[in-house]
């Protein structure tokens, strides 16, 4: 085990001494204009990607930092080798998966949730077509190169303009193919449950609170068939409660209840899911942070730096895009995840 992650966690290491620091976010965030902001960026390390940018567009720039991404992907896929590289593989298909879904909201609902990410099939060409596509189900059917193409035609049927139907749909494969992948590890290099139990958990959750007033077994049927910490039982008593106090009397303790009850609480006064949303995020992206803690030597470290470096990116993002619309710095800074 440890021979096997020697290079591995020696090059990773060298990739995470690149992520950017909190200083850096904070002068990104300070920048007086958007033009500052990205005069900023080229002096990180994505400076060098961005000199090769004919145009400085947010777009391009997003495209560029999209496309870090996807290069880290590959490269930590070829340095792994056995079970770690099967699950390595398709854990990088949630880069089709994002841009997949990112095209569905937008063809849907005219709002870009997040970067487009070309990835293998899912190319720069490809993405540009399916922008061009006139309405989700045309979008859909020039998605016959994907391996979500099968499930999201099965669903088309019951598509009602409920963008849910179609993610959750997709959602359910990839966790299917990711745990059947996980099933094959072995020893120390089964910590990455904990990352991707977590994710799921936490999908399951934001589904279960949006959806109520559904019949349970839709509501159900919608679901990601893999728990971790919350079990059935304990997300039946989110679908069936109305209120914090209820809650908090019938939720038995498990690592997420002060995040929950919290963001219950501000759903009570704002009706939004959005600060739950972010101190879930949170918590997995401290998970992924203690990866680096101690023994080193799983494939914990590797996926914990991808997860890592999107977020980085989303952060980026995140505050380009409020330079741009001129959001005062204190409330990017507090949009971030860090």
């Amino acid at each position: 085990m440890v021979a096997s992650y020697a290079y591995v966690n020696a090059r990773v290491g060298g990739m995470r001494s690149l992520l950017m620091e909190e200083a850096q976010y904070k002068a990104l965030v300070e920048s007086a204009s958007l033009e500052e902001a990205i005069n900023f960026l080229k002096t990180t390390v994505y400076g060098k990607e961005l000199g090769k940018l004919a145009s400085l567009s947010l777009y391009d720039i997003e495209l560029a930092l999209s496309k870090s991404v996807v290069e880290d992907y590959e490269k930590i896929v070829r340095s792994l080798r056995g079970d770690a590289k099967v699950f390595a593989e398709e854990y990088a298909k949630k880069c089709e998966l994002s841009t997949i879904k990112s095209l569905l909201i937008l063809k849907l609902t005219g709002e870009k949730a997040f970067t487009l990410i070309p990835y293998k099939g899912l190319s720069e060409t490809m993405i540009e077509k399916l922008l061009e596509t006139e309405n989700v189900e045309e979008l859909v059917e020039n998605l016959r190169f994907s391996e979500f193409y099968p499930v999201l035609k099965e669903v088309l049927s019951k598509f009602d303009g409920k963008i849910y139907i179609l993610t959750s749909a997709m959602d359910k494969l990839y966790y299917k193919k990711l745990y059947q992948a996980m099933k094959e590890l072995k020893n120390k290099d089964r910590i990455v449950e904990k990352l991707i139990g977590s994710e799921v958990d936490f999908k399951n959750l934001l589904l279960v609170l949006r959806l109520r007033g559904l019949s349970k077994e839709e509501v159900w049927s919608y679901l990601i068939p893999y728990k971790y910490k919350l079990k059935d039982d304990e997300l039946r008593i989110f679908f069936n409660t109305t209120s914090v106090e209820e809650i908090i009397s019938q939720m038995p303790t498990n690592p997420y209840s002060e995040i929950i009850i919290n963001g219950v609480k501000e759903y009570e006064k704002t009706f939004s899911f959005l600060p739950l949303e972010k101190e879930f995020n949170k918590h997995i992206i401290s998970l992924n942070k203690k990866c680096f803690y101690g023994d080193r030597f799983h494939l914990g470290v590797p996926i914990a730096y991808l997860n890592l470096k999107e977020n980085e990116v989303r952060n980026i993002v995140a505050i380009l895009r409020g330079k741009e619309v001129n959001l005062p710095p204190s409330e990017i800074m507090e949009s971030l995840i860090l």
